[in-house]
């Protein structure tokens, strides 16, 4: 079968062979007026020129009924693909319009209908600037003027602009616009082609991400400023407690009347209160900066818990008492031993702190596949449900806590080194019951913990 390119030959071909035939017949005709001259060899001659002349239109007749089916078929195949053209157009997730080089719109798909609030064929016959804010058609005739100077219809032009619905012209959104020119072959422009689709919600992230980036900042100023601030103040605090510590030697606070003993009493607490302020406010300020290192090293877990119970049980009034409990089999941790005492160091000290009298601190280490799990609970005031969320937030105290000194550092603290350990901590509480916390750390924090270990 020829290609359809060979039309033009065909036709040529078919034109030749028809005036052939044709001089054929009107030599017949003209032999046919004078008897005389024609023979048998004559009519044969003509007989057989004119079956090989019919022959030949036959073929040429069949080759044209082929050309037919194929003209046929493309233009089938033509219907096909502009449908399938239409239907993509029309239901392409971003806004699409098509309008004149006057930018008066030719066509428009469902979310160009939808993204400039009208029915599509509603914005038939409009100008596009019709649909761009106020503020932004200044912008938009610059824009409009790079792409009229521009020759090739092959460049594609971006930028963002505020656009409007129909429907709510007062309420501008943000778009990203691609326009390009359409050009005839003598480089006129025929057409221009808009894709409009809402950022609205990409211009809300950048709005957060610049936000926390700012909140961010805001916070490490702050945590610097804290930093210097308690470092100007431990020097002139050293030194109170050194004229203490030097007094307590010489034994000048044993020869004080009992009144001063009690001034006495509360100077050194004081100390000690602000003594603990500073430690933790650098602390918190060291990690919140990402000043604090992780050194990890190989620790014997049941040692270091056996030795932080006895040490805290020393720091619990005479009727409180300390439990420790081992459970499992331990096995060699690779953990920051610093931070981990910081860790259970604080919520023991909160335990005795906040426990009644005569009450009990359970301290529980359980040794699990690839973790272990330490659970510290007390039998005291507990947290109200209000104050949960609110936690771990740094210098917050429960409402309750009013009758207990203390700075509302040490949770905060808490939870950072547990992160830094790659860890979890959960709290649970019933007012006048007791609070538990149970905090959760990978043997080795290099190694992610497993879903079904933790289920």
């Amino acid at each position: 079968m020829k290609n359809l390119q060979d039309t033009p030959v065909l036709a040529a071909e078919i034109q030749r062979q028809m005036r052939m035939s044709c001089q054929r017949l009107h030599r017949f005709q003209e032999l046919s007026q004078d008897f005389e001259k024609i023979t048998p060899e004559l009519i044969e001659q003509t007989i057989a020129d004119l079956a090989v002349a019919l022959e030949e239109l036959e073929v040429t007749v069949e080759t044209l009924q082929q050309q037919h089916s194929m003209l046929i078929d493309t233009q089938d195949a033509l219907v096909k693909e502009q449908q399938r053209y239409q239907q993509l157009f029309t239901l392409a997730p971003d806004g699409y319009l098509v309008t004149d080089p006057n930018r008066i719109v030719q066509e428009a798909n469902l979310n160009g209908g939808v993204l400039l609030g009208s029915d599509p064929q509603y914005l038939i016959g409009k100008p596009f600037r019709v649909f761009v804010a106020p503020s932004h058609r200044q912008l938009y005739r610059q824009q409009i003027q790079q792409i009229q100077a521009e020759d090739s219809d092959t460049s594609i032009h971006e930028w963002e602009i505020a656009l409007i619905r129909a429907a709510d012209p007062d309420r501008e959104f943000p778009a990203a616009i691609t326009a390009s020119i359409a050009r005839d072959s003598q480089g006129n422009p025929v057409s221009i082609h808009w894709s409009i689709r809402d950022i609205s919600d990409r211009k809300a992230a950048e709005a957060v991400r610049l936000r926390l980036e700012k909140e961010q900042e805001l916070s490490q100023c702050k945590s610097r400023l804290i930093r210097t601030v308690a470092h100007e103040l431990r020097s002139p605090l050293n030194v109170f407690g050194m004229s203490i510590e030097l007094l307590e030697i010489r034994g000048y606070s044993q020869t004080l009347p009992p009144e001063l003993q009690l001034i006495w009493q509360k100077m050194e607490r004081s100390y000690e209160m602000m003594l603990a302020l500073i430690d933790n406010t650098l602390t918190l300020s060291s990690i919140e900066l990402g000043k604090t290192r992780v050194e990890s090293q190989k620790l014997d877990l049941t040692v270091i818990c056996q030795d932080l119970a006895q040490k805290y049980q020393l720091y619990a009034d005479r009727d409180q008492t300390l439990a420790f409990e081992l459970v499992g089999t331990f096995q060699e941790a690779w953990l920051d031993r610093e931070l981990l005492e910081r860790i259970l160091g604080n919520l023991l000290s909160n335990a005795i702190k906040y426990s009644r009298k005569g009450g009990q601190i359970q301290f529980t280490a359980s040794a699990r596949r690839d973790r272990v799990v330490f659970q510290i609970q007390d039998c005291g005031i507990g947290i109200p449900a209000s104050d949960l969320e609110h936690l771990f937030e740094p210098f917050y105290r429960a409402q309750n806590t009013t009758q207990v000194h203390g700075n509302g550092l040490g949770l905060s603290i808490v939870q950072e080194a547990v992160s830094l350990l790659k860890g979890e901590i959960h709290c649970t509480s019933t007012e006048n019951v007791g609070t538990t916390f149970t905090v959760e750390l990978p043997w080795h924090p290099d190694r992610p913990i497993s879903t079904s270990a933790i289920n």
